[in-house]
């Protein structure tokens, strides 16, 4: 999504998932911030989670 969405902050996060949880890091609070909104908007709309899940890398995908 960050990719598609907000490329600027591409390199300002980075992404720890294990299992179950997912979590985002960096020292750029807005740039956080923008990945949470980005998360929720995807949330609230299942055909736009299902277009970032299609086109996502399956190398990064766990």
């Amino acid at each position: 999504m960050v990719r598609a969405r907000a490329p600027k902050i591409k390199k300002l996060v980075k992404y720890d998932p294990e299992a179950s949880t997912f979590a985002a890091y960096g020292k750029d609070r807005d740039a956080l911030k923008q990945v949470a909104a980005l998360i929720r908007e995807a949330l609230a709309d299942p055909e736009m989670l299902a277009e970032f899940i299609a086109k996502a890398d399956p190398d990064l995908m766990d």
